[in-house]
């Protein structure tokens, strides 16, 4: 049996020439995190509650995920992702996209992707079409 692994390699994304944030390259969502003061726009606990909403959604379909916590250029957020193996990345992306509802504060990543033979036979074997 294969072993499917899921690469955590990451890619700076600049903003502008001073500011910017970590993204994991095979990334299918990701919320801010701003902790748990009162006055935190994206408070701890309610996006944990969003990504365990995507984190269900996956384990219905069997998509491996993996939680990877970034940096970013700003001292009071840290961004929170799930990742796919790339050869689920179409398949989980589009699950998402079609079906996760309920949620105030994850950031789905767009369906920009053709589908390759690699993402088509795995999509056709979780069947999810």
């Amino acid at each position: 049996m294969k072993q499917e692994t899921i690469s955590v390699k990451k890619e700076w994304i600049r903003s502008d020439a001073w500011r910017g944030y970590e993204r994991p390259i095979n990334w299918i969502c990701s919320v801010n995190d701003t902790g748990t003061w009162y006055d935190s726009p994206y408070n701890s606990n309610e996006v944990k509650k969003d990504l365990e909403s995507v984190k269900k959604l996956l384990k219905k379909y069997g998509i491996k995920y993996r939680s990877v916590t970034c940096r970013t250029s700003n001292v009071f957020c840290v961004k929170r992702y799930l990742v796919v193996n790339g050869s689920y990345l179409f398949t989980a992306t589009k699950i998402l996209n079609e079906e996760l509802t309920g949620t105030d504060f994850i950031y789905l990543r767009p369906i920009l992707y053709t589908l390759n033979k690699e993402t088509q036979n795995t999509y056709d074997k979780i069947g999810a079409i």
